[in-house]
């Protein structure tokens, strides 16, 4: 089973992944997960799309991903970087970004790439860190205004925390449309993770800080959903009805796409 599934931001973003794709007219022909570290969202997607690509820098995480699902002709896994995409123009019906610009250089250059590959009409959902982060989740950095550590808000590898605007602006710099933004857990949900999560995957995953690079050791993260996931998104529904109103978010999640012309 895949226990990051009782993680409420992990299951947050696997939510809105799942219900952007099923609310798209028709399953998309080919999609494209860049940066997509271990893949442990990709047995979920994988029915609703016809072809799933997926490329990271770190090859050892796609040792991972290729591990718990082989390569096939409708799955495939490439060593690329999200800079340089070894794809046409216009190739992809969807593009997922999912966590992946808070560890890039040059966002900008990541999204006109991304805009690329993307076809006319196409889609991309892209889902980031929020530097409205609530009080609850991590109230060192909230209070102190500014990176002191590894932890929290930054315990994975994330040296910058973008905002909602910085995010739009990155879009429209890239020639996409946003449709529309989610947050992604509020308080309730970021008081039941604080600390303790990015600890566990500092002890847990091999390449903790999402670096390319890294040990081919790791847990193991299987497809099957844990019993408690229901639990929690009981919780992620109550933490959504309280956060009506407010900001504070612990991460986005964009629903972008690019015109045709």
């Amino acid at each position: 089973m895949n226990p990051k599934l009782l993680l409420p931001l992990h299951r947050a973003r696997e939510r809105f992944v799942l219900d952007a794709l099923r609310a798209l007219p028709a399953p998309p022909a080919r999609v494209l997960d860049v940066g997509c570290g271990e893949g442990h969202l990709h047995p979920a997607i994988r029915p609703l799309c016809g072809a799933l690509d997926a490329c990271d820098s770190n090859a050892a995480d796609l040792w991972h991903a290729a591990r718990a699902a082989p390569d096939t002709p409708t799955r495939r896994y490439h060593v690329a970087d999200a800079t340089a995409l070894p794809w046409d123009d216009a190739t992809f019906d969807v593009v997922l970004a999912l966590e992946l610009v808070e560890h890039v250089p040059d966002p900008r250059a990541v999204l006109a790439e991304l805009a690329r590959v993307l076809r006319p009409g196409g889609t991309l959902l892209l889902t980031c860190p929020s530097a409205d982060f609530p009080l609850t989740y991590d109230p060192l950095h909230r209070l102190a205004g500014r990176r002191l550590a590894a932890v929290g808000a930054y315990a994975y590898g994330h040296d910058t925390l973008p905002t909602e605007a910085e995010v739009r602006r990155w879009i429209a710099a890239a020639g996409l449309d946003t449709v529309r933004c989610a947050r992604l857990s509020g308080a309730l949900a970021a008081l039941t993770e604080a600390y303790w999560a990015g600890a566990l995957q500092r002890v847990g995953k091999a390449n903790a800080g999402n670096r390319a690079g890294g040990r081919r050791v790791g847990l193991r993260l299987g497809p099957r959903v844990p019993p408690g996931v229901a639990l929690v998104d009981r919780l992620l529904d109550l933490d959504e009805r309280l956060s009506v109103g407010r900001r504070a978010s612990v991460g986005l999640g964009f629903v972008v796409t690019r015109a045709c012309p």
